[in-house]
């Protein structure tokens, strides 16, 4: 089996050590900061990062390139007359994961690819996230949106400011849906990002309801990542198939708020393309 690594390592607005567009950073960084846990309690340490107990994402294209596809701008939408659509479902399809299980992507809506070599991949996806975790802490924290204790878990719904209760006891969690509209760094807004892991380079870009590259947080509908893969991969004559799995990384960041709060956001995802 030939896999793709797709490292869709998206960071919002919670990411600290991250880089400007125009700059590179390694995941490796983030997988540096991950939370310590000891026998299932997690030490709290303002913006590390760690698993959430399941993720979903909303994907819509996958292409495989031949070379390397042009960006979105503000004004024109990214060039992929040098890729081909392996996959396309217009009203997306949601990938989970959990610490047990993971899903792929329906298998109806996948398209052959010409046989022949490719450099990049291109995977356009829903910018609204969801992830839902139950955490014991090593020390009691106030949650931004109620209670206080060492038990602490996500709560449904995407209000701002409100993901995360805390409790004396174990909680139950909800899906807290984390709506990306665009990428924060020292307290500028982006709506661009490259990210190294190596060999890989990976650019992300936000996208208007016209696919063009978004200029303000209201305009952001989708997220679209362009992935130079490193090395390049050949699919092959006949018949193969292709799946495509979400796996977590670090997954979610852990950090106080503005007023000292525990506050609970989206971390990094990786993506695998595999070909047989």
């Amino acid at each position: 089996m030939k896999k793709i690594v797709l490292s869709l390592g998206l960071l919002f607005s919670s990411a600290s050590a991250v880089s400007a567009p125009t700059a590179s950073m390694n995941l490796t960084m983030i997988d540096g900061n991950k939370c310590a846990v000891n026998s299932g309690i997690t030490t709290f340490s303002s913006g590390c990062m760690t698993e959430p107990d399941e993720y979903k994402v909303t994907i819509h294209e996958v292409y495989l390139c031949g070379s390397a596809p042009s960006a979105p701008t503000t004004a024109s939408t990214a060039v992929l007359s040098a890729c081909q659509k392996i996959y396309d479902h217009s009203a997306g399809t949601e990938v989970s994961v959990s610490t047990s299980s993971s899903t792929g992507l329906s298998t109806t809506n996948f398209s052959d690819a010409d046989a022949g070599t490719y450099t990049h991949a291109v995977v356009k996806l829903n910018n609204s996230l969801s992830f839902k975790s139950n955490l014991e802490l090593n020390t009691s924290q106030a949650g931004d949106s109620s209670g206080a204790g060492v038990h602490c878990a996500t709560v449904a719904g995407s209000t701002a400011g409100q993901t995360a209760v805390c409790g004396s006891s174990a909680l139950t969690a909800g899906f807290s849906v984390d709506p990306v509209d665009g990428f924060t760094i020292g307290g500028t807004r982006y709506d661009a990002l490259r990210i190294v892991q190596s060999p890989s380079i990976m650019d992300v870009y936000t996208l208007t309801g016209t696919n063009l590259n978004a200029s303000a947080a209201n305009q952001v509908e989708s997220l679209l990542a362009i992935v130079d893969l490193g090395s390049s991969v050949t699919v092959p004559e006949g018949a193969y198939t292709v799946d495509v799995q979400i796996k977590k990384t670090t997954g979610m960041n852990i950090a106080h708020d503005g007023s000292g709060d525990l506050t609970l956001t989206s971390g990094p995802l990786v993506i695998d393309i595999a070909i047989q």
